[in-house]
């Protein structure tokens, strides 16, 4: 062999090589691992703000969804403790043997009377009836609600939001007016109710002021009614349940709390627009 000249081995080519190659695949690998822990850090610090604005979004919703059940509900008690009130509106203090539940209506009786008709509603809610009055015989009736979030994750002030029910009270009208003289049959105001053939001359009248009661269909069958008659199954819903619901005064028996025989939708009418109707036989008992 010649001086100067190395000879060629091949294995020192391959070491390299294979060195070179594991060298990158480490250097890939502690790439993939950086890259993984930054991707997971990355994706805590996102949750850390998303999963609270998520549950205040949550909780924000379902709070609105439960101001607009208590709006509902107070919506409805007004307007019906107006009706109310503007029908007991047509009692005078002068009127000798007449009464109703609130005597004589004044701001006061208003706001009391329909305080104590509200439902309850927990106590993160208050309800302010100031600015409610009685004046030239209508009744305003205004609450403002105060709504507390029950549940939140930041803290958030107080919702006040208003609600109101306006009714005219019915004292009568000027048979000077309407050309109408008075004690003829028309001028007479009787109250009428649905699926009734009869007119009511008080609005105490046991027909339309209805106490109902629960029990067991043998119980009921074997009752009496106050007026010694028996009681028999509802022709419009049957009363072919277990429990059911009667009335003192009735003589049917119903399988459900909502059937209209248990109901009265009262309505204020001239007599001489229901000459088909005859009077009711408690009311021409009682002389009223």
């Amino acid at each position: 062999m010649r001086k100067g000249i190395k000879k060629y081995s091949p294995g020192i080519g391959k070491k390299s090589k294979n060195k070179n190659k594991g060298s990158l695949q480490a250097a890939c690998e502690k790439t993939r691992r950086v890259s993984l822990c930054s991707f997971r850090a990355v994706l805590t610090v996102e949750a850390a703000f998303v999963v609270p604005l998520f549950l205040l979004a949550i909780c924000t919703l379902l709070g609105m969804i439960d101001l607009y059940r208590v709006q509902a509900l107070v919506r409805t008690s007004l307007h019906q403790s107006a009706q109310e009130l503007g029908m007991y509106a047509s009692v005078e203090s002068g009127d000798s043997g007449v009464s109703t539940p609130v005597g004589v209506l004044s701001t006061g009786i208003c706001i009391a009377y329909t305080k104590s008709h509200l439902p309850e509603l927990g106590d993160y809610v208050s309800v302010n009836l100031i600015g409610s009055r009685y004046e030239n015989h209508e009744i305003q009736l205004k609450a403002t609600i105060t709504y507390q979030l029950p549940f939140s994750i930041l803290p958030v002030s107080k919702i006040k939001v208003g609600n109101g029910s306006v009714v005219h009270a019915w004292t009568g009208y000027d048979s000077g007016d309407t050309g109408k003289t008075d004690g003829g049959d028309g001028d007479e105001m009787v109250y009428v109710s649905d699926y009734e053939s009869v007119y009511h001359t008080s609005v105490h009248c046991t027909h339309l002021d209805l106490s109902i009661h629960q029990g067991t269909k043998e119980q009921v069958e074997r009752q009496r009614n106050e007026y010694g008659k028996k009681y028999h199954a509802c022709e419009r819903c049957g009363g072919d349940s277990h429990l059911v619901y009667y009335t003192e005064k009735g003589d049917r028996y119903h399988s459900e709390a909502s059937c209209s025989g248990l109901k009265r939708t009262v309505r204020l009418v001239e007599k001489s627009q229901i000459q088909a109707h005859t009077q009711c036989e408690r009311c021409r008992g009682t002389g009223k």
